[in-house]
């Protein structure tokens, strides 16, 4: 990650965002699941990961795992739900200027794998979000 962001840099930060979620659009893919976890130096951690579980584009589930137990947190605001909101997400953060961002996208279908960024130079505001054991899920599959 580079310190101090330059408007060329956050250009190229557009562009490589940009190129994403194209390529997740041109993927057809709308019925996913993946794994999230945040990791914050300025927030309380989750008590364990989010499984989210996306249908037809839009949210079917989300369950925070602690110790071996999933309990459903949809709705509530630590929850990413969609790929596309996950973008959106990145928008946001692009705008707020930070000192520092990365952001890794899946080479094969776009979607954000993990986002790192640092809001100052100080170490105590910065977050990482990875995106884990990401799934396509058939039609049909697992609906009853």
């Amino acid at each position: 990650m580079a310190p101090l962001l330059s408007w060329y840099e956050f250009g190229s930060y557009a562009e490589e965002l940009d190129a994403a979620t194209i390529k997740w659009g041109r993927s057809g893919v709308t019925s996913y699941s993946y794994v999230y976890e945040i990791s914050s130096y300025y927030a309380p951690p989750l008590p364990g990961p989010v499984s989210v579980v996306v249908r037809d584009g839009k949210l079917a589930s989300a369950s925070l795992v602690v110790g071996g137990q999933s309990v459903e947190i949809s709705g509530m605001p630590a929850v990413p739900g969609t790929i596309e909101l996950l973008f959106e997400f990145i928008t946001s953060l692009f705008e707020e200027y930070p000192y520092q961002i990365d952001v890794e996208y899946d080479s094969d279908l776009g979607y954000p794998r993990k986002i790192a960024v640092n809001y100052s130079e100080s170490t105590d505001d910065n977050a990482t979000y990875v995106l884990k054991s990401f799934a396509i899920i058939q039609e049909g599959a697992g609906q009853n």
